[in-house]
């Protein structure tokens, strides 16, 4: 679940990042992914995918339509199940997958807080995190919601850097004792996590619940 408010609407023109002939929709593509990635690397594929696809911040306090607000999605609600696969951490096949993204702003009458939360249930309790802030703690909770653990870390200087390391180092086929040593030493171990395949099933998904939307995702448009 994530809620907040698109930045840089209060300047001249509309980011990149809302025109969809640029970036393929709304904030759902830039941040949404990476949660819907995560799922599919650690418990497998999202399948029946059904979504509602909303343009909510487009209509004034007066019901009015805004012509100068973006023309893409500001929020979307999705579930599906998680699908056969035999790289899960732990056997999660049909296993229930909800997500809910608003980036719509708020209106006068209702205060709108920021929210980036990830819970992963299980039938001995669940695990609580941020979606997507770096060095968030994890809570352990119980059945019954109770916190019994909190794992606390810090945040990396820049949180993707391990991983665009890792990516560099095996498209540079990097393999001297020299170069192995050091990584090790950084914690760029081995072969990189990312995977084509897990991006382009992440990719499918998110074409899955902005068709809808946008009327077809294989047009001459995209």
């Amino acid at each position: 679940r994530g809620s907040s408010f698109a930045r840089g609407l209060d300047g001249e023109g509309i980011p990149w990042r809302l025109v969809a002939e640029y970036s393929g929709g709304g904030l759902v593509m830039d941040m949404g992914c990476h949660v819907l990635d995560r799922i599919d690397y650690l418990f497998g594929p999202v399948v029946d995918v059904k979504s509602e696809v909303l343009r909510k911040g487009a209509v004034g306090d007066g019901g009015e339509e805004e012509g100068s607000y973006p023309l893409v999605e500001d929020y979307v609600s999705m579930n599906g199940r998680i699908g056969q696969c035999d790289w899960a951490v732990i056997s999660s096949e049909g296993a229930i997958v909800e997500c809910l993204w608003d980036f719509s702003p708020p209106d006068k009458n209702n205060e709108k807080n920021d929210e980036d939360e990830l819970i992963i249930t299980g039938t001995n309790g669940s695990l609580r995190m941020a979606g997507m802030g770096a060095g968030l703690p994890i809570e352990v909770l119980d059945v019954d919601g109770n916190v019994i653990e909190t794992i606390e870390f810090e945040a990396p200087m820049h949180a993707a850097q391990p991983l665009i390391q890792s990516i560099v180092n095996e498209l540079r086929g990097v393999d001297s004792d020299e170069e192995e040593e050091r990584q090790q030493q950084q914690h760029y171990l081995g072969k990189s996590p990312a995977r084509a395949e897990n991006a382009i099933r992440t990719s499918e998904v998110l074409d899955a619940i902005l068709n809808s939307y946008y009327g077809g995702r294989h047009d001459e448009f995209w």
